[in-house]
């Protein structure tokens, strides 16, 4: 009878009993955080079931990906799918360690990771996209149009997740989110910006500066040098310089930008691998 009387208990944990669980449920608590519930972000931060499925949703759009590359034949790199595994794990990896010696976060790394994991459900987008490319390229530019949108939604919900689960104000932990974001672009975009500073592929929107040596010699010059006027001077009208588009194989300043932001994957590789899926030949020139 004495324990009637007792007051409840404060701790957070106590305010969210675990509830039945299953794929389905968790990915309607998925839509539910990428709309900053703030209650479901809370309970998803203390379930024991909601790792596993958050590794579930980061992991699985990587794993059809990938399938979707190995049906086409393009080799897109180890590089390119190491980048678009870990991607995500890097941004939230990161934005705890920001928040928790920048910004003194009092929560754990389990109990951010678990919302923000499921924040990253709009992944699926991605081999979606890829895979109706080619067949529906005006339907695959829409979801690359939702694709990107969520992308930058996802920072207001990572931000959020961060104040819930690590105790800091909203402003902190989105400049948390910011600067996590800024140091993975220049990680991401070194590599093929020295792939450039070294000269192997060119921009398509610089000149070359490079000269021809020999200029071609028409049949009528040939005749007038052949006649005994060797210092004649023929006036000729240089033929504007233009740019040349780059080869399939080659890397632009356009691709660094793309490749941060797709995790690696630039809209010419999503083209071949689309492309290969459906025709079976990613390179012939006969496909669109």
């Amino acid at each position: 009878m004495d324990t009637i009387n007792e007051p409840i208990s404060q701790n957070p944990t106590a305010e969210f009993t675990e509830e039945s669980t299953g794929i389905f449920k968790e990915f309607a608590k998925a839509l539910k955080i990428i709309g900053i519930r703030n209650n479901t972000i809370l309970s998803v931060s203390q379930s024991r079931f909601a790792f596993k499925y958050g590794l579930i949703f980061m992991l699985l759009p990587n794993i059809l990906l990938f399938i979707l590359i190995l049906l086409s034949g393009v080799y897109v790199g180890f590089a390119g799918l190491l980048v678009s595994l870990a991607q995500s794990f890097l941004i939230i990896g990161l934005s705890f360690l920001i928040s928790k010696f920048l910004f003194r976060g009092q929560g754990t790394l389990g109990g951010y990771f678990r919302p923000a994991s499921y924040s990253f459900i709009f992944l699926f987008l991605t081999p979606l996209m890829v895979l109706i490319y080619a067949p529906l390229p005006a339907l695959a530019s829409l979801l690359a149009f939702f694709l990107v949108f969520f992308g930058f939604w996802n920072i207001v919900v990572l931000a959020r997740s961060l104040k819930h689960t690590q105790g800091i104000g909203m402003g902190k932990s989105l400049a948390s989110v910011l600067i996590a974001l800024f140091v993975l672009s220049l990680g991401l975009s070194a590599p093929v910006a020295s792939q450039l500073q070294r000269g192997e592929p060119a921009s398509p929107n610089n000149e070359s500066n490079e000269i021809p040596g020999d200029l071609p010699i028409s049949e009528e010059q040939s005749q007038q040098f052949d006649n005994g006027f060797p210092n004649q001077v023929i006036s000729q009208t240089p033929a504007p310089r233009q740019s040349v588009a780059p080869s399939s194989g080659e890397t632009t300043w356009d691709d660094v930008n793309r490749e941060t932001v797709m995790g690696g994957m630039s809209t010419h590789v999503m083209n071949q691998i689309s492309n290969g899926i459906w025709s079976g030949n990613y390179y012939n020139p006969a496909v669109p």
